[in-house]
């Protein structure tokens, strides 16, 4: 083996170059835990789901209106979205996780770990090698009654993730065993229960829909599902 960690083993070319491991930043769990005792109760809980920081928010090499927590990006509209669609967002770390907590919202990345080709950020250049288990925590944490994703690659992560998980249980109950039916994953511990989810537009710059574009979509996934009072 070379020092690149390269080698041809039967035509089959090996290789690391350009990736380096990393872990997920922000992801706490206990935040669930806590969400419960404190979060306003007229609004749904809801889990905001997505995939893995930029590479800056793992080394910590900020920009300077970046904000080191989930969706931090100064490019990124997402808090921009929630403060205009919920209020009073727009601060630093503390005052919007103290925020979430008081409108029920927390926050729950997919990947815990990945290999990241260099420092780019695109879903053709993140690649995961440890997976959150979103269900068990859906399961614990029966308040939960809301999950948005960010982007599609998420949801889709998501669906395959839960139809591994339930395959026997979902036959059991005669429903199908190759597709998530509706919006809505389904658990039958304690009787049949719901979770709605919907896919948010990506709130990123690489959506080049305009910021009034993706308000309204927001807008109007928030209001289907009850999150605007």
């Amino acid at each position: 083996m070379t020092d690149n960690f390269q080698k041809e083993i039967n035509n089959i070319r090996v290789s690391s170059d350009g990736f380096q491991p990393e872990v997920h930043p922000y992801n706490d769990v206990s935040d669930l835990e806590k969400v419960l005792k404190i979060k306003n109760s007229k609004r749904p809980i809801c889990l905001i789901v997505g995939t893995f920081p930029p590479h800056r928010f793992v080394s910590k090499e900020l920009k300077s209106n970046d904000v080191d927590w989930f969706y931090g990006s100064q490019d990124n509209s997402f808090w921009d979205l929630l403060n205009d669609l919920l209020g009073n967002f727009i601060s630093d770390k503390n005052a919007r996780k103290e925020k979430c907590m008081e409108q029920g919202i927390v926050f729950l990345d997919l990947f815990q770990k990945i290999n990241r080709f260099e420092k780019l950020s695109t879903d053709e250049d993140i690649f995961p090698t440890s997976i959150v288990d979103l269900f068990y925590y859906l399961r614990k944490n029966k308040h939960i009654e809301v999950v948005l994703f960010t982007s599609k690659w998420a949801e889709k992560i998501a669906k395959k993730e839960y139809l591994r998980g339930n395959k026997e249980i979902l036959q059991t109950h005669c429903l199908p065993t190759n597709y998530v039916q509706g919006e809505e994953f389904l658990f039958f511990e304690d009787g049949k229960r719901s979770v709605r989810f919907k896919s948010l537009p990506s709130p990123s710059p690489a959506n080049s829909d305009s910021y009034q574009g993706k308000y309204k979509k927001w807008e109007q996934i928030f209001s289907e599902l009850g999150l605007i009072l």
